[in-house]
């Protein structure tokens, strides 16, 4: 049976227009700054003039890490380069935020074709529009990354879809092929992330819960992945021991941030509360841009719970056709991930626990392979009902004051010729600076300097100086003001405020004082730009970093 556009029943019509509704507001809404985080090292490599940022997120190599004498580059702390080198293709193609989303829907589409496959089922209409209705967390948390979790999750649906093919695989060049590309792709998922490495034990689930047969088949199926298995832990052994941050290696480093101060068994109790109602709550996949509260609340909460409830009894419904060891794997594989997060105390957001609702997306999909037509009709029409309401709720409800819609006016103003080639752009406040360095002019300065301490305030004048430009400054709050950032400077410069449609976020456009309304220094030297790139790294060994406030878990 072919694949029509759309359905020819209602039921099945009223899901793809519920749906596509819901792609749609996804791909429109205002970003959250962690969604860039991961492509910082494109800011750094794109930008001649990035390297001047020596301050917080800087782009001086701080974050590198050293291998023997070569250079790893890393977006952050705890996230490396991967991410980077995977969207910087787009990027070049679309310089623009909307490419960021559009490669999260590409991975989503990926990722729902190799559920098919690994079902080995050949899907009708109401099969697709299923896995797709089920899929909103995943579908989320792929446009809205801010993990990193895309790679991560690929490779955690095609793992066990490329063992199945080695040990089908008759020819020995391409099973050795195969295998090295599994390898290849376990590490690259440690490194873009090293939270990864918690997600091993429920990996191997995964894996064997599609590719397990019997005991007997154990030693083979070892057989077939033992060079994966070597290639994969070689790189990442290299990549944990053998870099090194400053005088200790990756793996110290890490383990020195993950180290919980409150560790208790009251705080396992309710981070474990906390990963259940995700299952419970779709919409507090959300929740570090947008609050929903009150009735809005319930309303999420009763139909996520129908969901469970509705999944539970299909489960029984089908219990004597489906296959009991792939059920026993992926339930090991959900129960490894809630002992390893509530262990490790540090899996809060909905972009680590989107990798234990993928363990049981796969379930889902399993036992909707035996489902009756009747039963796959209304669990369509319940996930439709939720789609459109998750939907209206991201239409029309207002996000956090950092993802506020308005800052769309200021990355549109900043990104401006005249204003990237001619200001250091500055962000006081945490919410627009990844996008900014991302995405402006090709000569743009961008740094981010939050509270904006006074070494900070000389580093930015000095960098204002020697480009021969003024400075521009973007911020919120009650330190958002002439007089506040008149007296951060000292005198140096006064601020007029740019006329733009918004209401909390503001730009503040700065005038040296004793010059043109124009902005721009008449000291300044240009010639002083190649001696600043000189001095950058010796100047940035001199600067503190404040990391102590950035949002966010270990890894």
């Amino acid at each position: 049976m072919g694949l029509s556009l759309l359905p020819k029943d209602k039921p099945k019509c009223l899901a793809v227009f519920s749906w596509a509704f819901l792609v749609l507001v996804l791909i429109f809404l205002p970003s959250n700054m962690d969604e860039f985080l991961p492509y910082h090292v494109i800011s750094c490599d794109y930008y001649p003039n990035a390297e001047l940022h020596t301050l917080r997120e800087p782009c001086n190599s701080f974050y590198d890490l050293n291998l023997w004498g070569l250079t790893l580059k890393r977006a952050y702390l705890y996230v490396g380069s991967w991410s980077s080198w995977l969207y910087y293709p787009l990027f070049l193609l679309i310089p623009h935020p909307i490419s960021h989303k559009l490669l999260g829907t590409i991975f989503f589409l990926g990722i729902i074709s190799l559920t098919a496959r690994l079902e080995n089922h050949q899907s009708n209409r109401s099969w697709w529009l299923l896995r797709w209705a089920l899929s909103f967390p995943i579908l989320y948390q792929l446009i809205f990354d801010t993990g990193p979790v895309r790679w991560g999750l690929l490779v955690l649906f095609i793992s066990p879809l490329l063992i199945r093919y080695i040990q089908q695989q008759k020819r020995i060049a391409i099973k050795l092929g195969i295998q090295v590309f599994l390898g290849v792709i376990l590490f690259l998922a440690v490194e873009d992330k090293p939270f990864f490495i918690y997600l091993l034990p429920s990996l191997i689930c995964v894996c064997l819960a599609y590719n397990w047969t019997d005991m007997q088949d154990m030693v083979k199926l070892l057989g077939n992945t033992i060079l994966s298995i070597i290639v994969s832990a070689t790189l990442i052994s290299i990549y944990l021991f053998g870099t090194k941050v400053g005088d200790v290696s990756y793996f110290e480093h890490l383990r020195s941030m993950g180290q919980t101060e409150n560790s208790s068994w009251q705080r396992a109790w309710e981070l474990f509360q906390l990963n259940l109602s995700y299952l419970t709550n779709w919409y507090l996949y959300a929740h570090r841009n947008w609050s929903a509260t009150g009735f809005v609340h319930d309303v999420n909460a009763h139909l996520g719970i129908t969901l469970v409830e509705f999944g539970l009894f299909i489960l029984w419904k089908v219990r004597h056709q489906i296959n009991l060891s792939r059920l026993f794997w992926l339930g090991l594989g959900l129960l490894c991930n809630t002992v390893i997060f509530v262990y490790m105390q540090n899996v809060w957001a909905g972009h680590h626990f989107i990798f234990s609702y993928a363990i049981l997306y796969l379930l889902y999909n399993h036992c909707l392979t035996y489902a009756s037509p009747k039963i796959k009709h209304a669990l369509l029409l319940l996930t439709t009902l939720y789609a459109f309401l998750i939907g209206l709720q991201f239409l029309f409800t207002q996000p956090f004051v950092e993802a506020s819609r308005e800052r769309n006016h200021i990355f549109d103003y900043i990104a401006q010729p005249e204003i990237g080639q001619n200001y250091v752009i500055v962000h006081n406040n945490w919410g627009t600076y990844y996008q900014s360095a991302l995405y402006g002019d090709r000569q743009q300065v961008v740094i981010y300097a939050e509270p904006m301490q006074e070494y900070e305030v000389s580093r930015i004048a000095e960098v204002s100086r020697w480009l021969d430009r003024g400075i521009l400054i973007v911020c919120r709050g009650e330190e958002c003001n002439a007089k506040t950032l008149y007296d951060k400077f000292q005198g140096q410069f006064n601020f007029v405020p740019v006329a733009l449609p918004t209401q909390d976020w503001q730009v503040w456009r700065s005038l040296a004082v004793g010059t043109s309304s124009s902005g721009f220094s008449e000291t300044g030297s240009k010639e002083r730009f190649s001696e600043a790139t000189g001095e950058n790294n010796s100047r940035a060994d001199c600067v503190t970093h404040d990391l102590s406030s950035k949002r966010g878990s270990l890894i």
